[in-house]
């Protein structure tokens, strides 16, 4: 069985050329947006692609049936397995199936590693090549794939422009959450995914900032009580307020691009407000107010009191109640609560924002003191959420592109 393959080597450069530019006849050469610049490069990548493929002859190439991750150790164990399935089919015992049952599942498992080590050696061949015989290698070894593809972790490549896009921004978000977590070691290197995630640090220097973020860390909820009361409830504050304990009020703003917290002591008649910057998004800012109550209460050290922590952000609280953390900052606050709770009798409870509640009313106005505010030290003063980022890095591509075509002659 043949499969047609392209023949670079013989591909017809001079009529490339000339029908090139008849392809480019008509593409605009101005354009006012970001819809523009879209269409334009859609219209520039067609237009090459094409033209090299009109030029560039098939020839006929014998495909090989061998799967490139199959030797002899895999051919081992498949026999092994074979073997085992015949004598327990025979011998009806019941060891023996499991005999049979345990050495498919080292089987697989040998094929799985077999299919990694085939697929990882076959990316450092590539990316050890010169770029034309990279390219050559790539078009030969896979007759459907073209240019602008890229490889795909499964060995194969992608087969239109959008699928490479999300392709790309895919290899930049794990870059991006290996970068937070402190395991990225791309920086030296100037070949392969590394520099997709390398050139979109030059245009959006906000990737490199601390983030707000670590290893999913599975820690125990803490032992206080999480309320979350109706609206109705806290038409009588005497449902939802507990008389003999000492009261505080939370809440994060976001005026602007500046965020800031606020925390309200009714009992004690505390008043402070936090500038959190412009990287701050409001749950981290509530996360924050929460965070900072409980460090002031820790300020007197309470034994044996009920403590009330009001706030209206029910997200904060369900991530204050999951078991599983991935924020630095919601890490550092359970622990504060934790601490707290550990002499005392800590409840959590949400109250409607912007409804009347005299105490809500006055965190808030001090959480929108804070962001207008500015914060004292450098930011990232929480570290930067990972959404901020994952925005950032997706426009990061399109925010290059226009530099590009801004240095292109007769595109710019």
């Amino acid at each position: 069985m043949t499969s047609p393959i392209s023949h670079e080597r013989a591909t017809q450069w001079d009529l490339y050329l000339e029908d090139l530019k008849g392809r480019l006849i008509g593409i605009p050469s101005r354009y006012e947006s970001e819809a523009d610049v879209e269409v334009v490069l859609n219209r520039l990548n067609s237009a090459i692609v094409e033209s090299f493929e009109a030029n560039c002859p098939l020839k006929q190439r014998t495909s090989s049936s061998k799967t490139p991750w199959w030797n002899s150790h895999v051919e081992s164990h498949r026999r092994k397995v074979r073997k085992l399935f015949n004598k327990a089919k025979r011998t009806k015992n019941p060891n023996h199936w499991e005999d049979y049952k345990s050495a498919q599942r080292e089987y697989k498992k040998v094929i799985r590693d077999s299919i990694r080590d085939t697929w990882r050696a076959s990316c450092e061949d590539i990316i050890q090549l010169p770029s034309a015989a990279r390219l050559s290698k790539v078009l030969t070894k896979d007759p459907g794939a073209k240019l602008g593809a890229v490889s795909l972790p499964d060995g194969g490549f992608t087969s239109s422009a959008g699928e490479t896009l999300q392709h790309l921004l895919s290899a930049m978000r794990s870059a991006y959450r290996l970068t937070g977590l402190g395991h990225w070691i791309g920086e030296e290197q100037t070949t392969g995914h590394a520099t997709i995630w390398n050139k979109a640090t030059e245009n959006c220097p906000v990737l490199l900032m601390l983030q707000d973020s670590v290893e999913p860390t599975i820690c125990p909820s803490p032992k206080l009580g999480i309320q979350i009361p109706s609206r109705d409830d806290w038409d009588n504050t005497n449902n939802t307020i507990c008389q003999n304990g000492i009261i505080w009020f939370t809440d994060g703003s976001k005026i602007g691009d500046k965020a800031g917290a606020g925390v309200y002591g009714k009992t004690t008649r505390t008043k402070l407000s936090f500038a959190l910057g412009s990287y701050a998004n409001v749950f981290q800012a509530e996360i924050y107010a929460i965070l900072a109550c409980g460090m002031e209460i820790l300020k007197t050290a309470p034994k044996r009191r009920t403590i009330q922590i009001c706030t209206d952000s029910q997200a904060a609280l369900m991530a204050i109640e999951s078991s599983k953390v991935k924020s630095r900052l919601v890490l550092d606050c359970k622990k504060i609560l934790n601490d707290l709770a550990s002499c005392n009798r800590v409840i959590l409870t949400w109250v409607p924002g912007h409804s009347g509640v005299p105490g809500n009313e006055e965190a808030d106005r001090l959480a929108r003191l804070g962001s207008i505010g500015y914060p004292i030290g450098p930011e990232p003063i929480l570290g930067v959420p990972y959404s901020m980022g994952g925005f950032n890095h997706e426009r990061a591509p399109k925010q290059g592109v226009r530099k590009i075509m801004a240095r292109s002659p007769g595109l710019g």
